[in-house]
């Protein structure tokens, strides 16, 4: 759907693609990226047209694109490709793993790899060509939401907050009763959050998670994406 400002929803591609994206990603150039069986590759540069110029035939949990640069999370491997040319995208590097990540989220020049509650693995992906395990910790980082030089780590009732000011030992700031829903970043120190509204929150030099602005809303609400 084109839904830029000053004009109606209009619809721009209806297309069969074969197998339903288990997830759908953009880069800063313009291009799609989709994540299932395979990760195909769109070009939708041009208002009213969506043209399929690459695919990565492997497995994809989840895509992550940024500088030229995507990171596969393809269950017991993750995979470095160079998509700076979309339509010929090269296999960098991969890291293989014993067991299958909880998660896999790309932070800077380091790859932050949970591989259960209690153990974390950061990688320097700096050269993507030769990823290197830089550090193991246990600290609880599974599914992190980057905000500044802090990630925030929620469960259903609270998130703990770990200062990243040394990306290879994250260390804990404490847990607040303040659990996130779909947030979204709004700045480098403020994201959107779902509650039984829409709130804007600041997270404090020191970790503190502060609302700075909230909207209420009939629900129930979903999703937040937020530009």
């Amino acid at each position: 759907w084109d839904v830029r400002a000053g004009q109606l929803p209009s619809l721009v591609l209806d297309a069969e693609v074969g197998w339903a994206e288990d997830e759908l990603v953009a880069d800063e150039r313009g291009f799609l990226y989709g994540a299932g069986r395979s990760v195909t590759i769109w070009d939708t540069r041009t208002p009213g047209e969506v043209t399929a110029v690459g695919e990565i035939d492997e497995r994809a949990d989840e895509v992550a694109v940024e500088g030229g640069l995507a990171v596969i999370d393809a269950g017991r491997q993750v995979l470095l490709y160079d998509v700076t040319e979309p339509a010929a995208p090269a296999l960098l590097s991969e890291i293989e793993f014993e067991d299958l990540p909880v998660s896999v989220t790309r932070y800077g020049g380091h790859l932050y790899v949970a591989m259960s509650l209690r153990e974390l693995r950061v990688f320097d992906i700096s050269d993507p060509g030769t990823p290197s395990l830089v550090a193991t910790t246990t600290d609880r980082m599974d599914h992190p939401f980057f905000v500044g030089s802090h990630a925030l780590i929620s469960n259903r009732w609270e998130t703990l907050v770990l200062d990243l000011a040394d990306p290879l030992q994250p260390s804990s700031l404490g847990a607040q009763d303040r659990p996130l829903r779909d947030p979204r970043p709004e700045s480098a120190t403020r994201f959107w959050n779902l509650t039984s509204g829409v709130e804007l929150v600041e997270v404090t030099p020191d970790g503190e998670m502060q609302t700075r602005r909230r909207m209420d809303l009939p629900g129930p609400l979903e999703a937040l994406h937020a530009t």
